[in-house]
């Protein structure tokens, strides 16, 4: 990919734009991981963080002490994952594909997840 919106958009295309049931994030988020890897290339586990961190406008920092495994936040025309330091790198590495998905659904998370966060308020801006 050569722009992290090609990459984005390509992963984010295969998502239905309407509430999902928890089975179907399950499944779509599957075959959101089987394109990333296709995309970056990547055949067998474990998965290296590098390819997250060399997205284009992707940055990783490590925070320690963090009150949380991992948080992303766009800031500055960019993504910004903070993964905690002080935890196990085989922990960051999750984190750090955990805070991708975040990133993934952004913009239609409150649309793809209304099912799942029924009954809760909505999340402050």
């Amino acid at each position: 990919m050569k722009n992290s919106r090609e990459f984005i958009a390509s992963v984010r295309d295969l998502v239905p734009l309407r509430p999902l049931t928890y089975g179907e994030h399950l499944r779509i988020a599957e075959l959101q991981a089987n394109r990333f890897l296709h995309i970056v290339g990547v055949t067998e586990a474990p998965i290296p963080e590098r390819v997250i961190a060399e997205l284009p406008r992707v940055q990783i920092e490590r925070m320690s002490p963090f009150p949380v495994s991992g948080a992303t936040h766009w800031s500055s025309g960019r993504w910004l994952i903070v993964l905690n330091g002080a935890e196990p790198r085989v922990r960051q590495r999750f984190s750090s594909a955990h805070e991708l998905k975040h990133i993934l659904d952004h913009r239609f998370d409150e649309l793809i997840y209304r099912l799942l966060l029924a009954g809760r308020p909505p999340r402050a801006r």
